[in-house]
């Protein structure tokens, strides 16, 4: 599975909910093999919170 780009909601809560609902998924099964692209998408969402928040 590729994950969708954080930058391509419309809005942040939008993209927050969407890494929130992918983080509570691999969690729930307990599937590690993603974490490195869940770190990543994790980042992203950091950087665009920073620069809608500037």
């Amino acid at each position: 599975m590729t994950f969708k780009d954080i930058n391509s909601f419309k809005t942040l809560p939008e993209a927050i909910a969407y890494y929130t609902g992918v983080v509570a998924d691999y969690s729930k099964r307990r599937d590690y093999s993603k974490q490195d692209e869940i770190l990543e998408l994790k980042r992203k969402l950091h950087e665009r919170i920073n620069k809608e928040r500037n």
